[in-house]
């Protein structure tokens, strides 16, 4: 377990952009920064970074937190995993209260795979260095293949041996790890033996550098067996979500405004170390949107680049498309026959790459137009079928001045009449637009045929307005809680005293919660800021905190709502204007609330004990009734509100 000086001395230096920007381009906005969520697909940026309150939060899927926060919910890192990575990026020394060990013993089942996997890592690497046969068979055969110790160093290569066939497994159960562990997670096999043998071992990494599963490249030949094998998807590893290479090309794409994607590891390795480092490949999977999202967030271009075998424009083509949905740009670098970019950039070097990308560097449009040899075709068939392609290419494009030069570009290659593309185009935009539409349909059918649940929706609405009548009172603590109110109380003070009776009618735990400490601060005289609230409060509490003080719930709040109750939320002009007012009545519109339904629940009681003929509990629940329409009388009156029943 981490101490809590340590804890203390992360959550002080830690930055908010510093965590955030390693994973999302960000920009400028005000004094904050702003840029597509990483949590969900979007394409007006929501998420937002505040420096000054250190925490970030996406006004479109609703997410927030601080540094810590974003790690574990973006990496599916535990709490403990977490404060160690910012640790490591501020250099500060982590202090454990307990051995690591016992802080072993009770990680989490994530935390446990991922300590397997780094336990794998260390054999592997191990193995290729230390060992006689890793390094004359491993190390000899990265050498031969032109990569540096520098670049093996870098990617993390290791290897595992033919012989014993248990080595691994063996040495990590009697290091004390789980053997059901080790199978789920496809380092050994059903028998007892290692998965992995004979092959140089590829660790493949997250975005910030954990090793979530391994790629074993064979060493020799074998028509029995395939070239790659890679480990199985787990809890901590979906391939169609990774991107080999990502963790350390991240910042060049950023830098560059460009992303080159490749099919293999090597191809990765070998331009990473001449010097192009904006390059990525797909983990053992055909490019997949999530792959894209991931791209997007440091840049919106991409360059393909992949080999001129059928494979390999195939592989381009049905990427093309993918990327154009996504908003994104797309071009396209073809490779001379026979070469890959592993052995491309070796014989040419960085120089000679970025020329020849340079002057070969195809636009999609061009790409689609030369593979259908256009300038050629006299067949009208295949003519038109390829114009057809161009055409659904251009559909996808999500930006309509961008399909307008489309067309325009497409009209002058093909030598046809604009006005025929725009024909076809729309046609396609309608089918696009149909499809988009029935797949909106059949959710919402979807979400109506789930079973109903136990409360009624009756029940549901009054929940929501007890819950948003508590929200509105912890939003003001949160918002104005220091302020005065008069000259001799702040908002803190005056919202614990006069709720001070009615805490426990509060039904939201965490609402509670932040209540509760409101009150063990206002005990001392204090409030609590909001640094407090957002980094030594637990996960919900941070969460809600986050959502009331940037206002995300005053847009739930319906225009009948307001001006039924004259609400005054944080989006009016001047609230401070009217600071005494809107803590009042949020405080009365809660304890009417409140009133009305204990008249409501005591008048069942009373109906209950009239059909027992249970005269002593039937008179006394009267009397109750009595005090409650009182009371209830008392808060509607300030409001100059009239109660029907």
């Amino acid at each position: 377990m981490i101490s809590k000086n340590t804890i203390a001395e992360i959550f002080d230096k830690m930055a908010i952009e510093d965590i955030v920007g390693d994973f999302v381009s960000l920009r400028n906005r005000g004094v904050n920064k702003l840029g597509l969520c990483p949590f969900h697909n979007e394409k007006t940026p929501s998420f937002t970074v505040s420096p000054a309150k250190n925490i970030f939060k996406c006004f479109g899927c609703g997410r927030g937190g601080n540094g810590i926060d974003f790690l574990m919910e973006h990496e599916a890192l535990s709490y403990p995993e977490a404060l160690r990575y910012v640790a490591k990026m501020y250099n500060i020394d982590v202090e454990e209260d307990v051995t690591k060990a016992e802080d072993r013993t009770e990680s989490l089942y994530r935390e446990s795979l991922q300590i397997v996997n780094n336990f794998a890592l260390d054999h592997y690497k191990d193995a290729l260095h230390n060992t006689d046969l890793g390094r004359s068979v491993g190390l000899g055969y990265m050498k031969q293949r032109g990569f540096t110790d520098k670049t093996i160093a870098t990617f993390e290569l290791g290897f595992a041996a033919r012989s014993p066939r248990n080595a691994f497994t063996q040495k990590a159960v009697e290091a004390g790890y789980n053997e059901d562990m080790l199978r789920a997670l496809g380092l050994t096999n059903k028998h007892g033996s290692d998965f992995f043998f004979d092959r140089i071992m590829f660790p493949i990494h997250s975005l910030s550098g954990l090793v979530l599963a391994f790629a074993g490249r064979i060493l020799k030949k074998n028509d029995n067996a395939p070239k790659y094998l890679n480990s199985p998807e787990t809890e901590i590893y979906q391939k169609r979500k990774i991107l080999f290479g990502m963790h350390l090309a991240k910042r060049a794409i950023r830098n560059e405004n460009l992303c080159f994607l490749v099919e293999g590891y090597t191809d990765v390795m070998m331009m990473h170390q001449h010097g192009v480092e904006n390059v990525v490949a797909t983990s053992g999977t055909a490019l997949t949107p999530d792959q894209i999202r991931i791209i997007k967030r440091y840049t919106e271009n991409i360059c393909l680049i992949f080999d001129a075998d059928q494979a390999g424009v195939k592989a381009s083509v049905r990427g093309i498309d993918l990327i154009l949905e996504a908003d994104m740009n797309v071009q396209i670098l073809t490779l001379p026959e026979g070469e890959d970019p592993d052995s491309f950039v070796q014989s040419k070097g960085q120089a000679g790459f970025a020329e020849y990308f340079e002057e070969e560097v195809k636009d999609f449009l061009l790409y689609k137009a030369e593979l259908g040899k256009l300038a050629t075709a006299d067949d009208p068939v295949h003519r038109a079928q390829t114009i057809q392609e161009l055409v659904d290419s251009i559909s996808k494009i999500q930006d309509g001045i961008k399909r307008h030069l489309y067309v325009k570009e497409t009209a002058a290659l093909m030598n046809i009449p604009e006005s025929a593309l725009v024909e076809e185009l729309e046609k396609k935009l309608e089918k696009n637009h149909q499809r988009s539409r029935a797949a909106e349909f059949r959710n919402a059918q979807k979400e109506k045929e789930k079973p109903n649940s136990e409360v009624s929706p009756q029940s549901e609405k009054k929940k929501s307005v007890d819950l948003r009548l508590e929200e509105n009172i912890i939003r003001i603590l949160i918002q104005h809680g220091d302020k005065p109110i008069d000259e001799e109380q702040n908002v803190t003070e005056f919202v614990i005293e006069n709720l001070e009776d009615v805490v426990d009618f509060f039904e939201d735990e965490t609402l509670k919660a932040i209540l509760e400490i409101y009150q063990e601060f206002n005990e001392k005289s204090e409030v609590p800021d909001l640094h407090y609230l957002t980094h030594e409060t637990s996960t919900e509490i941070r969460k809600t905190v986050i959502d009331l003080q940037e206002g995300r719930f005053d847009s739930h709040y319906s225009e009948n709502w307001v001006k039924m109750w004259d609400m005054d939320l944080q989006t009016q002009p001047a609230p401070q204007k009217n600071q005494k007012r809107d803590v009042q009545e949020a405080i009365m519109r809660f304890k009417l609330n409140k009133a009305t339904k204990l008249c409501d629940l005591n008048k069942q009681e009373i109906q209950k004990y009239e059909a027992e003929d249970n005269m002593v509990e039937y008179l006394k629940h009267l009397q109750i009734q009595q005090k409650l329409i009182e009371m209830r009388n008392v808060f509607a009156k300030e409001f100059q509100t009239t109660v029907l029943k």
